[in-house]
């Protein structure tokens, strides 16, 4: 599979291992929003609350407290009503979960992982060399690029991108 021209591959903590695509389709989307594209940033957590919702459910826990949920309700930016919802701190912040606004994006074996806040990425630790990397435009008929050279790995040391601008 290709996410040209995101850096990465899955397994990757890079924008081309962690974003993805998504459809909604839905008669209660406006219709100046159908047939649109959004940059909108989800985590999966974010549809089960999102769904539950909608359904008209008001709690959304299956009665399982032990294991809150992290997902927010994206109704409002999926049909445009804003352009930005807040996300509060992990149900798990106390024990080093994400704050306020921020992403867990993954942890990995040993020390490697990522946190996401606002329009930045924060990558720690190595991953697999397979993941990392720029995929064919079009697979058959595009060259694949290598990773840059390993003196820019966040095994290293962390890496800090802006993973909008």
């Amino acid at each position: 599979s290709s996410n040209f021209p995101l850096r990465g591959f899955k397994y990757s903590y890079f924008e081309g291992g962690v974003r993805g695509f998504a459809m909604v389709h839905s008669p209660l989307l406006p219709k100046w929003r159908r047939g649109s594209k959004s940059r909108i940033l989800l985590h999966v957590t974010d549809w089960y609350v999102t769904f539950c919702k909608l359904a008209g459910l008001k709690d959304c826990s299956d009665n399982f407290h032990d294991a809150p949920l992290d997902g927010v309700d994206a109704w409002k930016l999926l049909n445009g009503d804003t352009d930005d919802i807040k996300r509060p701190a992990s149900s798990w912040e106390s024990h080093g979960g994400p704050g306020e606004d921020e992403l867990m994006l993954g942890v990995g074996q040993g020390n490697s992982g990522a946190l996401r806040k606002g329009d930045l990425k924060l990558i720690v630790g190595g991953q697999r060399p397979e993941a990392d990397g720029w995929s064919a435009q079009y697979p058959g008929s595009t060259p694949a690029h290598p990773a840059p050279k390993a003196t820019i790995s966040c095994k290293e040391r962390p890496c800090l991108f802006n993973i909008t601008g």
